[in-house]
């Protein structure tokens, strides 16, 4: 499994070190900092890995604060880190590592979903059900709840602050049972219990 979550902060870092070198000749910076143009281009584009010493270096000749600068050496080590994800082995598809750690970095998530209720507002019985409609053992599934179920704690992390979260479902999303388990539903109005149904006329 490839190590694609430490995209997310160096493409942060990238962005942070573009609007830095704004209005810097990137030619000059690339020569006073010894550097090819090209190596310029990986690093704040996100290409590649920076090293600390690297950052420092560059937010000196930028005349980055001094607050800024730690942020970016901070985003520079968090680089070189494995997401939380890869504990979970195969239970994640290397195709959604990216979208998890991107997910995980978001400021705002936004969700439209006709067909089933979106996974980071799954009870684990909802989610056990819908993943046990594939062929996979009883391990597999539980990994991949346990892995679901991990996901939603950014709702209600506090540092970083958690993502405002926006949803749209169908309504028959809430009012149609999965299999034979109805636990996800609301007992009579068909309104999920953690959810306010809102109808446009």
């Amino acid at each position: 499994m490839t190590d694609i979550g430490s995209s997310v902060p160096r493409r942060q870092l990238g962005r942070l070190l573009r609007q830095e070198e704004a209005g810097i000749n990137l030619e000059a910076a690339a020569e006073a900092l010894e550097w090819s143009r090209a190596k310029m281009y990986r690093l704040e584009s996100g290409q590649t890995s920076l090293r600390t010493h690297d950052v420092t270096l560059m937010c000196q000749h930028y005349g980055t604060s001094a607050e800024l600068t730690e942020v970016m050496v901070s985003l520079a080590r968090e680089s070189k880190a494995r997401g939380w994800w890869h504990s979970y082995g195969e239970a994640i598809p290397a195709w959604f590592e990216l979208y998890v750690g991107l997910e995980a970095a978001a400021r705002r998530v936004r969700h439209y979903e006709p067909n089933v209720v979106p996974g980071l507002l799954q009870t684990p019985d909802y989610a056990a059900t819908i993943f046990g409609g594939k062929p996979r053992t009883p391990h597999e599934v539980a990994q991949k709840v346990a892995l679901r179920l991990e996901r939603q704690k950014l709702l209600t992390r506090r540092r970083p602050a958690a993502p405002i979260l926006e949803v749209i479902i169908d309504e028959a999303v809430v009012r149609r049972p999965i299999h034979d388990r109805t636990r996800q539903r609301g007992r009579r109005s068909g309104a999920l219990p953690w959810m306010s149904v809102r109808r446009r006329i």
